[in-house]
């Protein structure tokens, strides 16, 4: 969120010690460092953390006044509510928010674009290359390696391909690689990165059959 703390009960999940630790394969796959093994890694409901987000919006939206000098307060939150939406939207691939909807009903009538404009709620665009397939997994998976280049930030990430039907397939599930902490996209942006990256695998690879061979990517990594 955009401050510390959460409004309900919550987790930390701290890295195991030093000595305890895997490698991370950031260096061998040449890919963004999204997680360092010092962090640590706040576990919240996403789900709740929406809900809460809507009520306080709502409540800080019935009690606006100019006089009393409430309506920063009410963009604070309506921010939050963003975030929140943000949020939700990274971690359940099933859920669908029309925002513009769902604050003219939050708002109940009342003008919100003095708080969020047009901006905030488009998607920013992002660009993806040099998609390339560099591996297996002991459980029949493929690893997909390209790059990106979202607004200012730019780098190379990882994400499953899953063969279904004879055709192989970006994963988009609650476990696609995408959807991490400190994840390189937003969630509204997600679909759009999926789009892309089947798009090109697509194209790239229309025949699995001339696949060319590729190492068992969780063999190597276990044997460093």
């Amino acid at each position: 969120m955009l401050d510390d703390g959460r409004s309900y009960g919550c987790w930390e999940a701290i890295f195991p010690d030093e000595g305890d630790r895997p490698p991370t394969g950031y260096d061998r796959f040449g890919v963004r460092r999204s997680v360092a093994f010092e962090d640590t890694i706040e576990i919240f409901d996403v789900t709740q953390e929406f809900a809460n987000a809507g009520d306080n919006l709502w409540l800080r939206a019935r009690k606006m006044s100019d006089e009393d000098g409430s309506r920063p307060w009410v963009c604070e939150s309506a921010h939050r509510y963003l975030h929140a939406a943000h949020q939700l939207m990274l971690w359940d691939p099933e859920v669908k928010i029309d925002l513009a909807d769902s604050l003219d009903e939050i708002f109940e009538g009342l003008d919100w674009t003095p708080f969020l404009s047009p901006d905030d709620l488009s998607v920013p665009p992002v660009t993806v290359s040099d998609v390339e397939v560099i591996g297996r997994t002991d459980d029949g998976e493929w690893l997909l390696r390209f790059r990106y280049v979202n607004g200012e930030n730019s780098g190379y990430e990882l994400e499953f391909v899953e063969l279904q039907r004879g055709t192989l397939k970006v994963r988009r599930s609650e476990f696609s690689a995408l959807r991490s902490h400190n994840a390189a996209f937003r969630g509204d942006q997600l679909p759009y990165v999926y789009a892309a990256l089947q798009a090109q695998i697509d194209a790239i690879y229309p025949d699995i059959t001339k696949l060319p061979s590729l190492p068992w990517i969780l063999q190597t990594v276990q044997e460093e």
